[in-house]
């Protein structure tokens, strides 16, 4: 569909108040979006961080930035919808994130 009508292809965008926004996941019904802002490439002093985003409107809106523990890499979401599974960069650490209604 996107391919055969270009200029509708791009539907909204935001600042994720990060510098390489590389995990992206949906959840709590497709209405938010969780974005893990890597920023490895600033070793050693790397932290980067998960930004949330309601994603209702062709105008996303910040819900909430969460500083991670470590470089941020991807995002996974659990069977409930709400918990979200952020992992780090090169060291083997996961963080989960609860998230509520």
């Amino acid at each position: 569909m996107l391919e055969n009508n270009p200029d509708h292809a791009l539907l909204g965008y935001a600042d994720t108040v990060g510098v390489a926004p590389v995990g992206l996941q949906l959840f709590r019904s497709g209405t938010l979006l969780a974005v893990a802002n890597s920023s490895r490439f600033a070793l050693p002093a790397a932290i980067g961080n998960m930004t949330i985003l309601a994603v209702i409107s062709i105008h996303p809106v910040l819900v909430q930035t969460v500083r991670a523990l470590f470089v941020s890499r991807s995002l996974s979401v659990a069977a409930d919808d709400l918990t979200l599974y952020l992992t780090s960069y090169n060291n083997g650490q996961v963080q989960i994130i609860l998230t509520s209604n």
